[in-house]
């Protein structure tokens, strides 16, 4: 939340897409690895030693991240905590007075994890079990389209300011709307063409929503209380809506017999957030709104 309450205004969304485009080259690097071993190895070599490889790489990017983390400054100059605010544990207070932001923070970003996990996790599994493309096929064009959406989260930052939160937020809304059942369709075609097409529009559409989070969330909450807030409504919204969407479009789409149900599922999660949207704020500070 820094990067976004040091932002200069009118540069909020774009600031925090940021935060976004380093979350989404991690996730863009966790697929192009596995990716680079299937082209390169054979099924037999991952089964025996390759599948150490990544794991390996894995402990050195940690061994890194403790370094940088060792050589970081003990003190930055941050505001003086108020003295007046009371000694309550954050959780408790944001339980007992913010569970109308905890419910708008969740219904927020419940169709972005939704969408997230259907198009690069049940998906992928997907296009391997019934459409019977090769696991590297299916690594190839979903790191492809990782790599096309996280550049892609600085520029729709930038169009959140220009254009406001709400706006935006509302255009990407009708843009689901308008794209998602097609788009899947093509997900869903046997041409290798067609499913990269069809996941690059949602992989946008994915980005786009994302891009603008930590501006919004942000804007939601009492200063005091905005990191608990938003990391307590992100972790929840992800892990009970996100995390279990692969396991829920399997069963209804086995339950109706219906390819096209997981999608519905999305668009229902996407009505669901409209109210929170709409009262998102245009070209303002974030601040309660």
């Amino acid at each position: 939340m820094l990067i976004i309450e040091h932002a200069r205004r009118g540069q909020r969304a774009l600031m925090g897409s940021w935060v976004i485009f380093a979350m989404m080259g991690g996730s863009m690097l966790g697929s192009a690895v596995p990716a680079l071993m299937s082209n390169l190895l054979t099924a037999e070599q991952i089964a025996a030693w390759g599948w150490r490889v990544p794991f390996l790489l894995g402990a050195a990017v940690a061994v890194a991240g403790l370094v940088l983390r060792r050589t970081l400054a003990d003190r930055v100059d941050l505001p003086v905590a108020r003295e007046d605010l009371p000694l309550t544990p954050p959780i408790v207070e944001i339980l007992r007075t913010e569970r109308r932001t905890l419910l708008r923070i969740i219904l927020l970003l419940m169709p972005i994890g939704i969408l997230y996990f259907l198009i690069f996790t049940y998906a992928a599994s997907y296009l391997v079990e019934q459409s019977h493309f090769t696991s590297a096929q299916a690594l190839n064009i979903t790191t492809l389209n990782l790599v096309l959406m996280t550049l892609a989260v600085p520029v729709f930052g930038a169009l959140g300011d220009r254009f406001g939160l709400r706006a935006t937020y509302l255009t990407i809304a009708v843009a689901t709307f308008i794209t998602a059942v097609p788009a899947w369709w093509l997900m869903h075609r046997p041409d290798l063409g067609l499913v990269f097409l069809g996941q690059l529009v949602l992989a946008l559409v994915n980005g786009a929503a994302s891009a603008l989070t930590v501006a919004a969330l942000a804007g939601m909450c009492q200063p005091h209380l905005r990191c608990s807030t938003i990391a307590l409504g992100y972790n929840v919204s992800m892990a009970v809506f996100g995390g279990t969407t692969p396991l829920i479009a399997t069963y209804i789409a086995n339950r109706t017999g219906g390819d096209f149900a997981p999608i519905y599922y999305l668009l229902f999660a996407t009505l669901l957030s409209l109210p929170v949207l709409w009262r998102l704020p245009g070209r303002q500070a974030p601040g309660r709104t």
